[in-house]
């Protein structure tokens, strides 16, 4: 709550509907980790870490929505 507070971004939402938002996200990364690393290429995908690969996707996401 307090990260969306800081982006100044008005959401008409609770704690518990931020949370609901949470969980529902975490469940999904639990259920398509496989098919992202599936993805990434053979060499990236040997190489490096399951951090390093999280961080890929962070970095990604951020970018793409312009947070960063």
């Amino acid at each position: 709550m307090q990260r969306l507070s800081d982006m100044g971004e008005a959401v008409g939402m609770t704690k518990s509907d931020l949370r609901g938002a949470i969980n529902a996200a975490d469940d999904w990364l639990d259920s398509n980790m496989a098919a992202y690393n599936l993805a990434l290429p053979l060499l990236v995908r040997n190489l490096l870490t399951a951090r390093l690969k999280a961080l890929i996707l962070v970095l990604l996401i951020l970018r793409r929505f312009e947070v960063l």
